[in-house]
């Protein structure tokens, strides 16, 4: 008898788990959707009311405010602030897309949808395969990214003044690298939980680092689609 409750007792809180993990992942996607929503409408908005060509001062303007909103995005405790800073954000970073001048923007997109949807992909299924058995490969792997990243950074502002094209495939590269580990990180915080319940803040979170990584994916791709044009 006492088996049995066992086993009832186990099988119901795995039930719980798995309800609870999809739920957090439904949120994750759904809270990714809308940020890229809010992005085009943004972009959209920039492209109807704002002369790229005149007003080069409001991208600079732009800029400063999403960094500012960022840091405080970064460091707020949570609550109502975070959540207008995180849907704030994204229109802010669609003006910004919208003083880019791809032609082939559909194709822009397509490209980054296939990329984006590979990092997740393998990210999610490498957890199981790969980082469960052996947890110390995801933070050799965060330092190394985080280390790839200043270099990328430096190299970007250095490519403002020089030009140079052969470090935008690198930096697509780079933050298709970080796409399939910030999946990992955030499949491996909702595991690490009793019960797979993250709290909305953390969610927040995760989106925005991914969200940003896309972002950074699709600038890229637009470049290089700006430059073979």
């Amino acid at each position: 008898m006492d088996r049995k409750y066992v086993e009832e007792e186990i099988e119901e809180r795995s039930g719980i788990r798995k309800k609870n993990f999809i739920k957090s992942y439904l949120k994750y996607f759904c809270y990714i959707a809308s940020t890229l929503i809010i992005t085009a409408l943004g972009d959209i908005t920039g492209r109807i009311f704002i002369n790229a060509e005149k007003e080069s001062i409001i991208f600079l303007v732009l800029i400063l405010i999403s960094f500012i909103l960022m840091f405080i995005f970064a460091y707020s405790n949570g609550g109502v602030l975070k959540k207008i800073i995180f849907f704030i954000e994204p229109f802010l970073i669609g003006l910004c897309l919208s003083y880019a001048k791809s032609v082939n923007i559909i194709l822009c997109l397509i490209i980054t949808f296939l990329i984006v949807s590979i990092s997740i992909f393998l990210g999610y299924f490498s957890y199981e395969k790969i980082i469960k058995k052996d947890e110390k490969i995801i933070k050799k792997m965060g330092k190394f990214l985080f280390v790839c990243l200043i270099v990328s950074l430096i190299s970007n502002l250095l490519n403002i003044y020089l030009n140079l094209p052969e470090i935008i495939l690198p930096t697509i590269i780079l933050f298709s690298f970080y796409i399939f580990y910030d999946s990992i990180r955030f499949k491996q915080e909702i595991l690490s939980t009793e019960n797979c319940i993250i709290s909305d803040d953390k969610i927040l979170f995760h989106v925005m680092k991914m969200y940003l990584d896309i972002m950074n994916i699709y600038a890229n791709v637009q470049a290089i689609n700006d430059d073979n044009n």
